[in-house]
């Protein structure tokens, strides 16, 4: 699928800097704020240990670089399904469903606009988002002591 047909997905962001400063709020306890930018709000009212979502962030995203070597994108469905396999006897994630947390977090990067869907078929393909560059620094961090400088993010209200 080239550029040229990639179709984004309706979770793609970027989302209100309200949704920005709660997660802010929520990380100075630990915890990450969920983004979905289908909600008027890019909340999708949860959250999530910060310890939890960088596994799982991690794993995504290295799983869409690794995927790029070959193809520039991977299988959403692949890459929950490895999440799972690798998390599942985890001691961090006893109790929980890894397979929905992970989706939960692809959605939330879409959201945050680190990486980009398109539906394809039963599952959609993920990439590293172009936009990204442009609308976040790329010093922002997710690291468990710190607080992403969100001051480069700019939003369109008219823009969805």
């Amino acid at each position: 699928m080239s550029d040229e047909t990639w179709v984004p997905d309706p979770h793609c962001g970027p989302v209100d800097g309200r949704a920005w400063d709660a997660d802010a709020e929520a990380r100075a306890i630990g915890r990450v704020e969920i983004f979905n930018a289908t909600r008027p709000d890019g909340l999708d009212g949860w959250t999530m240990s910060v310890e939890r979502y960088s596994f799982l962030r991690e794993h995504i995203l290295d799983a869409i670089d690794r995927g790029a070597a070959k193809s520039q994108r991977v299988q959403l469905g692949e890459v929950i399904q490895a999440a799972k396999d690798r998390y599942s006897g985890n001691q961090m994630f006893r109790h929980a469903r890894v397979r929905n947390l992970a989706l939960y977090v692809a959605l939330d990067l879409q959201a945050r606009c680190e990486i980009e869907a398109t539906p394809n078929g039963r599952s959609s393909l993920l990439r590293r988002s172009g936009v990204a560059s442009a609308l976040v620094d790329r010093a922002v961090s997710v690291s468990p002591t710190e607080t992403p400088q969100l001051s480069k993010i700019t939003v369109s209200p008219n823009r969805r």
